[in-house]
């Protein structure tokens, strides 16, 4: 503790305490103005003042790490000194944080911002800044510890830059067209997103009026970089310790819990986030199914039943009546990316041909009209150009517009070009 007090001390009386206070009230002033006071949107693009850290954290640490004396390394144990100042580097720049928070106080005020909602936007941008500071500290000690001069800044900064929204940028900008649905690599697209620690989809923060606005996939992400920067400080330590010819038991401990901990919660969220898509009022899709059937189609929709059971997948149920007096075939759109379990026609079950978003039915109707039933299920996170969450389902909410083939819709050959529902 005495260590601990130490440390504090010194940071509150250098000169980083201005350069942080000043760099949070310019970046605070900065997106009040470009948001225009709206709450939502100024803690979604908190993201500036997450960027600025990873140059911060590396330069706060790494002057503090010089600014041990070889005493006082000979008299306390490298572990001590390590936590010490990790937790005193935590707790300064977090309590930078107040310039963000208090302003955006002031703004929940000024709109009469419900409570619950509030405590999401401040919770969101405490714990995604909480979870970047942990593990850029872990990075920038162990630079500083490795190097040992001045030249830990620049590597330790450079390190940090690695786990920035840039590097995604690099490996993906070119790649990825939602619009032409190009192919990706999914396992590397979502570790380039579990590592992208700067910025993690804020723009979910649109669901916080219902009192969540952190989805499983980013909580898991926040537990994973945590986790993992525990794991590499635990390792450090140990590695140290046996180096002294000491055995450092707590840190082989603190490292085998951590390991333990990161193998189902990376597992979790790896399945999460497998690229995929999407809610509808239910009122609404009855009015809307027979909407792409084409002028002058005789096929019509007379009844349409859906159960849907939302969650990391989506799972489907629907049954409809079909009216088709001339025994055309009948072909729906509907996404790609469902696993179609089984599709039946009056109670039968009905081959069926799949080519992308549309599928014929093979069979023919009794006496013009037909029960069709669809059952299917998938794993829906379709993300925009720019990573952005856009039409999904996961264990928190929803996102499913009527004009994403989320279900089965009637499609003629007049309008199957002109209509796109991807």
């Amino acid at each position: 503790m005495k260590t601990l007090i130490v440390n504090l001390k010194c940071l509150y009386k250098s000169i980083w305490l201005i350069i942080a206070l000043i760099t949070m009230i310019a970046l605070s002033v900065f997106l009040f103005v470009n948001t225009n006071g709206v709450p939502i949107y100024f803690t979604a693009e908190s993201a500036h003042i997450n960027i600025f850290l990873t140059v911060l954290v590396p330069m706060v640490s790494v002057s503090l790490f010089l600014k041990t004396s070889d005493l006082e390394r000979s008299v306390e144990s490298y572990s001590n000194i390590v936590l010490s100042q990790y937790a005193a580097i935590t707790i300064f720049v977090m309590s930078a944080m107040i310039v963000p928070i208090g302003f955006l106080l002031y703004l929940a005020a000024s709109v009469s911002l419900a409570a619950i909602v509030l405590m999401n936007y401040i919770g969101y941008f405490l714990l995604s800044t909480l979870v970047e500071v942990m593990f850029l500290v872990h990075l920038s000690l162990i630079s500083a510890t490795v190097i040992k001069t001045k030249g830990a800044y620049i590597v330790s900064i450079i390190v940090s830059l690695m786990f920035t929204p840039f590097l995604t940028n690099i490996f993906y900008n070119d790649r990825f067209d939602i619009f032409t649905r190009a192919e990706i690599n999914t396992f590397s697209y979502a570790l380039f997103n579990l590592i992208n620690i700067a910025f993690d989809d804020p723009r979910r923060l649109r669901l916080a009026g219902g009192g969540m606005s952190f989805s499983g996939e980013t909580v898991l992400s926040w537990i994973i970089t945590a986790l993992a920067g525990v794991l590499i400080i635990a390792v450090f330590i140990a590695v140290n310790g046996f180096a002294e010819k000491k055995t450092p038991v707590k840190a082989i401990i603190a490292s085998c819990i951590a390991a333990a901990l990161l193998v189902p919660t990376t597992t979790g969220y790896f399945k999460n986030s497998s690229y995929g898509y999407n809610y509808t009022p239910m009122d609404a899709i009855a009015e809307k199914v027979n909407e792409y059937a084409g002028d002058g189609s005789a096929v019509q929709v007379t009844d349409y039943d859906i159960e849907a059971k939302l969650g990391n997948r989506l799972r489907c149920k629907v049954k409809m009546t079909v009216s088709n007096p001339e025994n055309e075939k009948l072909r729906f759109t509907f996404d790609e990316k469902f696993e179609i379990k089984e599709i039946t026609a009056d109670g039968k079950k009905c081959e069926y041909n799949r080519n992308g978003d549309n599928i014929s039915l093979e069979y023919s109707a009794v006496r013009g009209k037909s029960e069709i039933g669809f059952e299917y299920e998938a794993r829906l996170n379709y993300t925009d150009a720019m990573h952005h969450k856009i039409n999904y389902s996961d264990i928190n909410s929803a996102y499913l517009p009527e004009l994403f083939a989320w279900y089965p819709k009637i499609l003629s050959k007049s309008n199957e070009i002109e209509k796109n529902f991807t």
